[in-house]
């Protein structure tokens, strides 16, 4: 038996390794302070499992993200990430060595964490690197996507918070791989279909915006299911997570179509009421912000995307057998993007780069390894991963008003010595450091997992002049842009060394 594992491990040698590599990546940081974004869901579970209620009353001054009906207080966030995390918490707390641990204890929201982010965000990384073989790319050009994917992007930060955002973007994904496998297998069985509903339902769920992802993995599977069983299989998957969605509507607010944020107890409030559930028509500045701001922008923070551009060119090209599903690609990015742009806080509040759009990020990284050029892949890269790691392992709330997080907010806290906490400082590692352990660990198993070498790919000349351009305008933008209120920055920097000052004596 032995044997047989390992003979299978050493064939599987890159797909264990990546799997991993970003597992390990994911549950190595663990940020000191939670705001109001995570810790209203974590409330919900444990009002649920603790408390037997569904509304957070108990912690209802401990968070702004609340939603308030018939004088009770609830969580106003999706709950696809707290329901997936509800049996795993229970578990937990009924556990004998933890049953002593109050509730929320650090180590039951660590456990949460791995569960809900960094699992699924392992097995997106797996599945995107063996949906890009099924495609037909080169097993190297696969990996590098994927290694750009996962630590070029938000999916990293996120894998690492209870925001939900990743755990809707690696479901989809999912989804979208199990509707192509089944529609390329003879007879696959309805339980394929089935899942991939229910994968892209509970996608909607995690993350209400990439409720327009699963409407396009519902048109997706109507093209390529062989029979209409196996379409309302898929339906019947979206059914049910619409079903609970209505259950716990009418349960906190009276109506199933009654969402959580049109009850908001905040500011932002009045926004939502306005639209469709908030959104308007696309706004001009908010569409351009989101797609090149150094606070916000996703081709500035995650340079290594715009290659996906000549990506969705190669797929679209006559007598590729993609074009289905670069359509199906190109509308969920452009109709997330929009939809972003038309929504009334577009910004996300505090975060650190375009958190509405993790859900899309692994739909980018599918055009980008078509289109990805191993001259330019090292350059877009770094630039990626360089801004990536300052939110990971320094903090990943930049609040909304900084202009340009990584030179007026992540750097200066640095240097007063705020960091997240990782498995290196909790082996006595100190500063930059603690990451030494994640850097040679996460830099063996990427050497161990590559995949032979192939001649490189060249992308056309244009492209050469875009991708010069995306570094020059970046790097120029990190040195000189400042947020038009200095008072603000620092007012703001203050706010967060503080709590994570508080943080750290309450750890101790």
């Amino acid at each position: 038996m032995l044997s047989t594992a390992r003979r299978w491990l050493i064939r599987r040698r890159t797909e264990t390794a990546l799997f991993g590599l970003l597992l390990f990546s994911a549950a190595y940081f663990c940020h000191r302070v939670e705001y109001d974004n995570t810790l209203s869901r974590y409330f919900l579970i444990s009002s649920i499992v603790d408390f037997g209620r569904l509304d957070i009353g108990w912690y209802a001054h401990e968070t702004a993200d609340v939603s308030v009906h018939a004088g009770r207080t609830y969580s106003n966030k999706s709950i696809g990430a707290p329901l997936l995390a509800l049996p795993v918490y229970a578990a937990i707390r009924s556990w004998p060595g933890l049953r002593a641990d109050p509730p929320l204890s650090a180590r039951a929201c660590y456990v949460v964490r791995l569960w809900a982010g960094a699992l699924p965000y392992a097995l997106c990384g797996l599945t995107l690197y063996l949906l890009l073989l099924g495609f037909g790319l080169a097993a190297l050009d696969a990996y590098l996507a994927v290694l750009a994917y996962s630590f070029g992007t938000l999916a990293w930060v996120h894998a690492s918070l209870f925001s939900g955002h990743q755990t809707a973007a690696s479901l989809a994904l999912l989804s979208f791989a199990a509707i192509w496998w089944a529609s390329h297998r003879h007879n696959p069985g309805l339980g394929i279909w089935l899942g991939a509903g229910l994968l892209a339902g509970t996608a909607a769920l995690s993350d209400y915006l990439c409720g327009l992802a699963a409407a396009g993995l519902a048109a997706y599977a109507w093209r390529r299911s062989p029979g209409r069983k196996n379409f309302l299989a898929f339906c019947a998957g979206l059914a049910a997570c619409a079903a609970v969605l209505a259950a716990y509507n009418t349960a906190c607010f009276g109506a199933p179509w009654r969402m959580s944020f049109l009850s908001l107890d905040t500011p932002f409030a009045g926004g939502f009421q306005q639209g469709w559930f908030g959104i308007l028509w696309p706004q001009p500045g908010s569409l351009l912000r989101l797609l090149f701001s150094p606070s916000r922008g996703l081709f500035f923070i995650m340079p290594v995307l715009l290659m996906a551009v000549p990506g969705f060119r190669t797929m679209f090209e006559p007598g590729r057998a993609r074009k289905e599903e670069a359509w199906l690609l190109l509308i969920i990015v452009c109709g997330t993007l929009l939809a972003n742009s038309g929504l009334h806080a577009w910004h996300g509040g505090w975060g650190f780069g375009p958190r509405y759009l993790v859900c899309i990020l692994p739909f980018l990284a599918i055009p980008m390894a078509f289109g990805l050029d191993r001259r330019w892949f090292a350059p877009l890269f770094a630039l990626s991963l360089i801004q990536v790691i300052w939110a990971q392992a320094v903090m990943p709330d930049v609040p909304q008003y900084i202009s340009n997080p990584i030179l007026e907010c992540l750097n200066p806290l640095r240097r007063s010595g705020y960091l997240a906490d990782n498995l290196g400082t909790h082996r006595l590692w100190t500063g930059a450091w603690s990451l030494l352990p994640w850097l040679v660990v996460a830099g063996g198993a990427a050497w161990l997992g590559r995949p032979a070498s192939p001649p490189g790919t060249r992308s056309p000349r244009p492209w050469d002049l875009l991708y010069v351009l995306a570094c020059v305008c970046i790097l120029s933008a990190l040195a000189w842009v400042r947020s038009p209120d200095p008072v603000i920055v620092a007012q703001y920097n203050a706010r967060l060394a503080h709590d994570a000052n508080v943080a750290a004596g309450f750890m101790r």
